[in-house]
């Protein structure tokens, strides 16, 4: 029933001490290092495998999730899209296993700013995303409190490889309200981060409307 599918995979009891019960001892054990390397296969599909963070498959499905909740409720969501100030030099000079110690560390810090409802994902090389959901009314003022925060993270320096090193971030937001897909809010909020940037970094820029 097992191999149909009729059933979950499960391990069988043992009710003998013969080559029947050996063979079951042997089953089980098979069973349980081959559903072992399934989770580890599902966790890789969708999590980031340097700070074990959400990656972009995983967030898409989160947003979508939070949407749907937003089309039957009054509440809102907010998209945070944050890119790292000064990252580019500091893994140049001391290298990518410090700029990987850095991302790590960084995600430490975002991940404590937020709520256990949302969600902090990386989405690329020195790009994260927060997702805040079923936020109400006053969805602006969160939004805008997460992002101080995320910029106050940043205040302290980072000690990578027994060195002092200042990093940055610029961050752009968007509102959902429900009518918008997960990927037109991501490129919404990227948009925001760059205009971010370009007025001087180390600050959040609202998504134009």
């Amino acid at each position: 029933r097992m191999t149909r599918g009729e059933i979950p995979l499960q391990s069988l009891p043992v009710v003998r001490n013969d080559e029947v019960g050996h063979l079951t001892m042997a089953f089980n054990r098979v069973l349980s290092k081959l559903l072992e390397s399934r989770a580890d296969l599902e966790r890789m599909a969708h999590h980031d495998t340097l700070t074990g963070l959400p990656n972009r498959r995983l967030l898409a499905d989160r947003m979508q999730q939070a949407l749907n909740r937003v089309q039957r409720s009054q509440r809102h969501i907010a998209l945070l899209f944050l890119d790292l100030d000064g990252f580019k030099p500091l893994n140049d000079q001391l290298g990518h296993a410090a700029g990987d110690a850095a991302l790590c560390k960084v995600a430490e810090r975002l991940c404590a700013v937020v709520r256990g409802e949302d969600t902090v994902a990386r989405v690329g090389g020195d790009e994260f995303v927060i997702l805040l959901s079923d936020l109400n009314t006053d969805a602006r003022a969160a939004a805008e409190l997460v992002a101080n925060k995320c910029l106050g993270v940043f205040q302290q320096p980072f000690v990578i490889h027994n060195q002092a090193y200042r990093l940055g971030t610029s961050i752009g937001i968007v509102i959902g309200h429900g009518k918008c897909s997960p990927d037109q809010l991501l490129l919404a909020a990227d948009q925001a981060m760059y205009r971010a940037k370009e007025a001087g970094r180390g600050r959040f820029f609202w998504a134009i409307d």
